[in-house]
This record gives structure tokens, sequence and C-alpha cells, in this order.
């Protein structure tokens, strides 16, 4: 699997506000009413080569 990251992950703070702002834009706060059957979550935490994982489905 190729990760593709949208932006680099060291920038300076100046430039992580730009980003933040520019994501800001792309979160949708409307509402469709539908019937949700199902929610999940999801964690990931990685420690040098080991990555371990988490699902919650509700």
């Amino acid at each position: 699997m190729k990760v593709v990251s949208p932006h680099p992950w060291e920038v300076t703070p100046a430039e992580g506000k730009r980003i933040q702002n520019e994501l800001r834009e792309k979160v949708s706060t409307t509402w469709e009413p539908i019937d949700v059957k199902r929610v999940a979550g999801v964690d990931v935490g990685m420690e040098g080569e080991m990555a371990k994982a988490a699902v919650v489905v509700l």
C-alpha cells in the first residue's frame, strides 16, 4: 500500500495554520437525515517497526 500525504509533516507553526485553514474548507457541517445502523472508530499507533491498531464498531 502506498500512502500519499496531502502535505509535508515537518512544517512551521505558521505553515501548519495555513494547512489547517485549507483543510477547514473540506469539513462538511451539514447532516443528511439517514438511518445510521453502525458507527466505527479506529486508532493506530507505531512504535519502531511495530504497529498496533484497534477498531470499535457500535
